[in-house]
């Protein structure tokens, strides 16, 4: 068992890494550890997304490819929502 992680290529390695990220950030979702509408979570999945994307590379699955592009979609969205929200905060303040 332990062989086979050291024989772990590259593309493997990003994929576990989303896999963490994932359940990481849900994880801490689900213990108030972060809010759901902070930069936290849509960060931590558009990374989650991304390593796993990467990871296809290697081994393709279309539906874990469309899965993927979509929650990075939905991650970036929410990301633009709280930049646009940060700066009209921002910009109120300043006047």
């Amino acid at each position: 068992m332990f062989e086979d992680l050291i024989d772990t290529t590259l593309y493997e390695a990003l994929g576990l890494t989303g896999v963490a990220f994932y359940l990481g950030s849900y994880a801490a979702l689900q213990f108030d550890m972060i809010d759901a509408k902070g930069f936290a979570y849509p960060t931590l999945n558009f990374l989650a997304a991304s390593f796993v994307l990467i990871s296809l590379f290697e081994n393709f699955n279309f539906p874990s490819l469309l899965i993927q592009i979509s929650w990075i979609t939905i991650s970036l969205y929410g990301i633009s929502k709280l930049l646009i929200a940060k700066s009209k905060q921002d910009q109120i303040e300043i006047a």
